[in-house]
């Protein structure tokens, strides 16, 4: 029902407020800047190589320029995204008033958002390991970056049984419990999400 629905709930809609509209115009100066200062790295190999082939092959040797080129590429992924939804959102509001009906079909809106969701944890994660990278140039920091590096294995060990544990008990639940709590445990997904909320909130 359309009329029962508050977008306020909703990160896009079609009047976006002035936070949303800062927050976009700032991503889009920084991704601009971003783009050129790589850009400007690149250029600078081009002019000490022969060919345009051996100045990208000595830009991606570097790890850090793979990792900037990953951000560039994601950001850019995430403005086309969120162009989508706006669009989207914008079409069914248009349909809706057309139509003068009470009730929408919000199609693959939920897809949407979860998408952007995912975008912009892949972001965040990103643009951690860029920043600890970034430690090593202060020589007070320089010791955490050694540091996450040296038990980087350790963590992806931890890492790996911790997730196995809880698919353990999601999956173990939803066996056990599938027939007599159908919202917690009726499918293996909320079954798994139930097992980690249970830790969380505790």
């Amino acid at each position: 029902n359309l009329t029962n629905i508050n977008p306020e709930t909703y990160s896009f809609k079609l009047d976006i407020n002035s936070k949303i509209d800062f927050q976009l115009l700032i991503f889009c100066i920084m991704i601009f800047f971003y783009v050129c200062h790589e850009g400007h790295q690149l250029l600078r190999l081009m002019t000490k190589k022969s060919s345009l082939f051996s100045a990208l092959l000595e830009y991606l040797i570097s790890w850090e320029n793979i990792l900037d080129m990953l951000l560039i590429t994601l950001s850019v992924s995430y403005l086309v995204t969120l162009a989508k939804t706006q669009q989207k959102w914008n079409n069914i509001y248009t349909r809706s008033y057309i139509s003068n009906t009470k009730f929408v079909y919000f199609e693959n809106m939920q897809d949407l958002e979860r998408l952007l969701q995912s975008k912009t944890s892949a972001m965040l994660f990103l643009g951690f390991i860029k920043a600890v990278n970034l430690l090593k140039l202060n020589p007070k920091t320089y010791l955490i970056a050694d540091t996450i590096r040296a038990g980087c294995g350790d963590i992806i060990v931890f890492m790996m049984f911790v997730l196995i544990n809880y698919v353990f008990f999601g999956i173990w639940g939803h066996a056990m419990f599938a027939e007599a709590d159908e919202s917690q445990f009726g499918t293996l997904r909320q079954s798994i999400f139930t097992s980690v909320a249970s830790v969380v909130r505790n």
